[in-house]
């Protein structure tokens, strides 16, 4: 049998993608954070699989690049609370700011508390444990870390929605009503 070899055919799975974990995802986040979305899914399957590390890592980069929108979202809902435009000038000013935590304590005065969650501003409560990062802690620890950023991230997509919804529908009531 020698130079002749033997034709073998295997079949290879890779377990621990099929069936693949799914975590339901909130589809006013997807509107909230746009091309971030596939990220945000793989962060959401890799929470559901019990991957802290990897979930924690993707939300982080969810929130890092999404932070324009998220603010851009938060300044329309702050415009139509009746904030005004030089305030809202101010805020986004701080998308640029080098330290961008520190900017966005400077101006969290000017965030109507619609916008905030036991008067705490959402984006400061996001970016507190993504600054520290994953170094040190545990697969435990992140994907508490994560859950936390998860629902926090979907409940200010919620809370955005609804606030420029309501602020809309009431606009049009009231504008209704006047010509009625």
């Amino acid at each position: 049998m020698e130079g002749k070899s033997a034709a073998v055919n295997l079949h290879l799975t890779k377990y621990g993608e099929i069936p693949k974990p799914i975590k339901p995802i909130n589809p006013r986040i997807k509107r909230l954070i746009k091309n971030q979305w596939e990220l945000y899914r793989k962060g959401a399957d890799d929470e559901a699989a019990g991957n802290g590390i990897g979930a924690f890592a993707y939300y982080r980069r969810v929130v890092e690049a999404s932070r324009g929108m998220i603010l851009d979202a938060m300044c329309s809902a702050a415009e139509k609370l009746g904030v005004k435009e030089k305030e809202i000038q101010r805020i986004k000013n701080t998308i640029n700011s080098r330290n961008f935590t520190e900017s966005i304590r400077e101006v969290d005065d000017i965030f109507p508390s619609e916008l905030k969650f036991n008067d705490q501003n959402a984006l400061l409560t996001l970016y507190s444990p993504l600054s520290e990062g994953i170094h040190g802690k545990s697969d435990e620890e992140c994907l508490e870390a994560a859950m936390h950023i998860r629902t926090l991230l979907d409940a200010l997509g919620e809370r955005l929605e609804q606030v420029i919804e309501k602020e809309d529908a009431i606009q049009d009531a009231l504008k209704k009503l006047k010509d009625f």
